[in-house]
């Protein structure tokens, strides 16, 4: 029998895509065993992930 990696997906924020300072982009984060994969990253993802 295989086993089974689950994989964690985190929506960081999905509100602006015309960057007016209210909401932060899209950015989703992906979390698998031995990986982490940023998807989407928009210019203000690293301050939503801080």
């Amino acid at each position: 029998m295989k086993s089974v990696e689950l994989v964690d997906v985190t929506l960081v924020e999905s509100g602006d895509t015309f960057g007016s300072g209210v909401w932060f982009q899209t950015c989703i984060l992906l979390d698998a065993p031995g990986y982490r994969v940023a998807v989407g990253f928009g210019a203000s993802s690293l301050i939503a992930l801080n």
